[in-house]
C-alpha cells in the first residue's frame, strides 16, 4: 500500500492564488490609506478633515491579510500518511511544516465554526489542532474535511456540525458513516486520545469515538 494523501481546503494552486491576493490586498490598503490620510491633511474643511480616521481604518486591513497569507505557509494543508504510519505535514502553500513518527503520541482537537451567512443558509469550515507528546502543535487548515476521522483510518465516523449541506448528508449516508459530536465552537471540541499511530492506538481512538456517536 502507498502514501495516503489528505487535502484539508482548496490545494497548492488555490493557496498561492490566496497569498498573492492577500498581498495584492495589503499593498492597495497601504496606499488608499496614505491617500486618504494625504487627503485629509490637504482638505482641513468640512467631512475631508475625517478621512483620516477611515485612512487609518485602513491601514489596519493589512494585518488580517498578512495574517491570512502567512496560514498558507504555517497551518497543515497536506497529510501524508507513509505505509510505516509517518505522518509527512505540509501547508497549504506546499513546506513541509513537520513530520510526525509512527510511534509519536499524538492527539487530535477538531471544532466546527460557522464560515458564512447566506440568504442560502449557513455554512461551516471544519478546524483542528495536532498536539504530540514532544511539545509540538500543528494547526490544520480550514477546509470541508469534515470525513477527516474516515481518511485517517480512524474508522466510519463522520463529523457532525450543524449546518450541513445536503450533498455532504447524502455522502456521508452513502459511505455508511455514523455521526460523532464534535462541538459547535472552539469550546465544544472532541478530543481525541493520546495515540500512537498503529493498530493499538488506532484501536483506542475507535473506542473512544464509537462513545460520541449520536443517537
Amino acid at each position: 500500500m502507498g502514501e495516503q494523501i489528505i487535502t484539508l481546503g482548496g490545494g497548492k494552486l488555490a493557496a498561492w492564488f490566496a497569498v498573492i491576493g492577500y498581498g495584492s490586498g495589503s499593498i492597495f490598503a497601504i496606499f488608499l490609506g496614505i491617500l486618504l490620510i494625504g487627503f485629509s491633511i490637504a482638505r482641513k474643511t468640512g467631512v475631508f478633515r475625517l478621512l483620516w480616521i477611515l485612512g487609518i481604518a485602513v491601514f489596519l486591513c493589512p494585518i488580517v491579510f498578512v495574517y491570512e497569507g502567512y496560514c498558507q505557509f504555517a497551518t497543515v494543508g497536506t497529510i501524508k500518511i507513509e505505509p510505516a504510519g509517518g505522518w509527512n505535514l505540509h501547508a497549504p502553500a506546499g513546506n513541509n511544516v513537520g513530520y510526525i513518527s509512527a510511534d509519536t503520541q499524538r492527539s487530535i482537537l477538531l471544532w466546527a465554526e460557522i464560515t458564512h451567512r447566506k440568504r442560502s443558509g449557513r455554512t461551516d469550515d471544519l478546524h483542528g489542532i495536532i498536539r504530540t507528546d514532544d511539545g509540538k502543535e500543528y494547526s490544520l487548515n480550514k477546509s470541508k474535511t469534515f470525513d477527516l476521522l474516515i481518511q485517517l483510518g480512524y474508522g466510519p465516523y463522520w463529523i457532525n456540525h450543524k449546518n450541513r449541506s445536503l450533498a455532504e448528508e447524502k455522502k456521508a449516508e452513502d459511505s455508511g458513516a455514523r455521526m460523532v459530536f464534535a462541538g459547535k465552537n472552539k469550546e465544544e471540541w472532541i478530543v481525541l486520545p493520546a495515540h500512537s499511530y498503529n493498530a493499538e492506538g488506532i484501536s483506542s481512538v475507535q473506542e473512544f469515538l464509537s462513545t460520541r456517536v449520536l443517537r
